[in-house]
């Protein structure tokens, strides 16, 4: 959560600027702040713990050893992020797609390999900084050289005016930031702190195994659409540029997420072991949520395009109160349907998201229908699929 508002939202602004001196001081602004406010993190944290290590030890509990982590994980995190937009707007993609392959080897491997020496967190933590600083390295080694070239956007004065020209990022982008991240990581709090620790585990889980494909595919997409959106706003092809989109993201994800949908409990059961059968079942309940997620993230990004932080703000503060009260509220009334009442606010949300989406882009309710149903067929075979393979793993009995 401190890591997606570590840049201030700046980060986010440096596609916007026409020229490219602008937007790296737009750059160097985002580094600036995220290095200050990891700074700022180290020092609390070593206050903290050296003032009032009583205090401490009743806040954090087991996860004392590991606060020390925090202040750089979040600063190469922020940097990656800030250093992606770079790369982005240079249009170079396929570096972008290819560094998140290697991430998600590099971070995952490192994590399992840990698990399986120690199952600490520590290899959790140091698999997660891993998999940000690969990033930050092989993208940043061809970004320092090309940002020697706009000396003058180091200097106080633009870096000045890049702050006030882009505030609005500060003051609207950051809070949507925190908000969007809040609606996801404080109801699995909430689970875990209502005696459901189990189901927090699984719900985890669930999440992990769903959304990490899925955030690889978006965030590529997004990338690129980003890039192209301000220029299709002004002229008039926004409408046509977000239906081209949606189809491909229709063509590509819904299929298989409701393939996994389907096999997710003896899945589950063959891949992790008996007994987490349970998370295959939260992503069947995820499935609707997710697949509107897949369709609406990555052309969020119009809103930032667009400058029309105002409307993303507000969207994510309504995300927030709808996902996390119905936990809140099934944790005191309900507390074994919690991952269940978490799956089905997301559906909701995302489907509020998606609609305003569509109207900020000019699309016609008919061509988003028009741009899903060209996914019908493949979403038929992923289905006819997923039911002939639950089907052998059952005749089998394998779970």
């Amino acid at each position: 959560m401190l890591s997606i508002a570590a840049c201030a939202g700046y980060d986010n602004a440096v596609v916007v600027p026409d020229k490219d001196e602008d937007a790296a001081s737009v750059l160097a602004l985002s580094l600036f702040l995220a290095f200050a406010l990891s700074s700022l993190v180290a020092l609390v944290w070593l206050i903290f713990t050296m003032a009032t290590s009583l205090l401490a030890q009743q806040w954090l509990g087991d996860l004392q050893p590991y606060a020390w982590a925090l202040a750089p994980v979040v600063f190469v995190a922020a940097t990656f992020n800030a250093v992606q937009f770079w790369t982005s707007r240079r249009r170079r993609f396929s570096s972008v797609a290819r560094v998140r392959v290697a991430q998600a080897t590099v971070g995952v491997g490192t994590q399992i390999g840990a698990g399986m020496v120690a199952a600490t967190p520590l290899g959790l933590i140091i698999g997660q900084g891993l998999n940000f600083l690969l990033g930050v390295l092989v993208l940043g080694h061809t970004m320092v050289r090309e940002l020697g070239t706009y000396r003058a956007a180091f200097r106080m004065q633009a870096l000045r005016a890049s702050a006030y020209r882009f505030r609005n990022f500060a003051l609207m982008t950051t809070p949507a930031l925190f908000a969007n991240s809040a609606s996801v990581q404080v109801p699995v709090l909430i689970v875990a702190r209502a005696g459901q620790v189990a189901e927090a585990g699984f719900l985890f889980l669930a999440l992990r195994v769903m959304q990490a494909p899925l955030t690889t595919i978006g965030a590529a997409v997004s990338q690129v659409f980003y890039t192209e959106a301000p220029q299709a706003g002004r002229d008039g092809r926004l409408a046509g540029l977000t239906h081209d989109v949606l189809r491909q993201l229709a063509i590509v994800g819904l299929g298989p997420l409701i393939f996994a949908g389907i096999v997710g409990r003896p899945v589950f059961e063959i891949v992790f072991g008996q007994g987490w059968g349970r998370a295959g079942e939260i992503v069947a309940w995820m499935v609707p949520w997710l697949m509107l997620q897949f369709l609406a993230s990555p052309i969020s990004m119009l809103l930032y395009a667009l400058e029309r932080q105002r409307v993303d703000l507000l969207l994510q503060l309504l995300g927030m109160l709808l996902r996390i009260g119905p936990v809140l509220a099934a944790a005191l009334l309900a507390p074994n349907w919690l991952p269940e009442v978490f799956a089905l606010t997301g559906a909701a949300f995302y489907a509020v998201y998606l609609e305003v989406l569509r109207r900020v882009a000019g699309l016609p309710l008919r061509s988003l229908m028009h741009a899903i149903g060209e996914a019908r067929w493949i979403v038929l075979a992923w289905i006819a699929l997923g039911m002939l393979l639950r089907a052998g793993i059952h005749a089998i009995g394998w779970a």
